[in-house]
């Protein structure tokens, strides 16, 4: 188990690395947005951190303003490519520690669900760090994160087999024509032929509902993997979601990991 664990580790780091480095060059690219004279302005969001004591404030707008952000995001910057570069753990906290940074300086999240299981990677990657000569907590971190990627698979599953949209196709039918996404024009005639939205939709709720059974072996978990870096490329091309697919994708390896440990002989 020891070295299939370090390996999955490993992995794990290099792959939030790499998910952490393309989310820092976005928010460099976008700085304009988040300067003094920007519509995210640290001036004005800074009063949702009102009921926090002062000396607390004091720190925080000293690395959210501007002139720290740009610190904070350097530093954040260099620890993903020390994760992408060596696999190391070192770079865990430094990189879980700048994202929660991040995350109070969008209110919460700037890109909601990618953002969260990067921090949940993070804290399983950081606990493993700082307890290297503990087997069961890193064991441990690999099947937290192993965990709850499947729950999340699992449960969107459920409350859109829950949802009779989902059932029926006409919620895809209308993900697909929302202008706001700037779906590609080769697929707007799925708008305009409900058996295919149908097939899609059905296409997408039953890998997720049951996507527990990847935990039942290595040769039933690389089918459901597969299929998760589909729908998460299908989901880039078609609504530009690039953050999910990385984030998610730091946690496969401690899915094929689980399947190996809990699955059957």
């Amino acid at each position: 188990m020891g070295p299939a664990l370090d390996a999955t580790l490993a992995l794990t780091t290099r792959l939030i690395g790499l998910a952490c480095l393309l989310q820092t060059v976005e928010f460099f690219q976008i700085r304009d947005a988040w300067a003094d004279t920007g519509v995210w302005r640290w001036a004005v969001l800074r009063d949702d951190l009102a009921g926090f004591p002062r000396w607390v404030r004091a720190i925080l707008d000293s690395l959210l303003a501007p002139r720290g952000f740009h610190i904070v995001l350097a530093l954040r910057l260099a620890a993903a490519m020390l994760a992408l570069g060596t696999g190391g753990g070192a770079s865990a906290p430094v990189l879980f520690a700048t994202s929660v940074l991040v995350c109070l300086r969008w209110r919460g999240a700037f890109n909601g669900g990618s953002d969260y299981m990067t921090l949940l990677v993070l804290g399983a990657l950081t606990a493993a760090w700082a307890f290297p000569g503990q087997p069961l907590v890193r064991l441990g971190a690999v099947l937290h994160v192993g965990l709850q990627c499947g729950l999340s698979y699992f449960i969107a599953g459920v409350v859109k087999l829950r949802g009779r949209r989902w059932r029926n196709g006409t919620a895809l039918t209308e993900f697909l024509a929302a202008p706001r996404y700037g779906v590609p024009r080769s697929l707007e005639a799925l708008t305009h032929r409900p058996f295919w939205a149908l097939a899609v939709s059905w296409a997408v709720i039953l890998p997720e509902c049951a996507f527990p059974a990847a935990y039942l072996s290595p040769s039933v978990c690389a089918p459901f993997l597969v299929a998760a870096a589909a729908f998460h490329l299908f989901n880039v091309y078609l609504f530009g979601l690039n953050r999910f697919f990385l984030a998610w994708a730091a946690s496969w390896p401690s899915v094929y990991f689980l399947s190996e440990f809990m699955g059957l002989p």
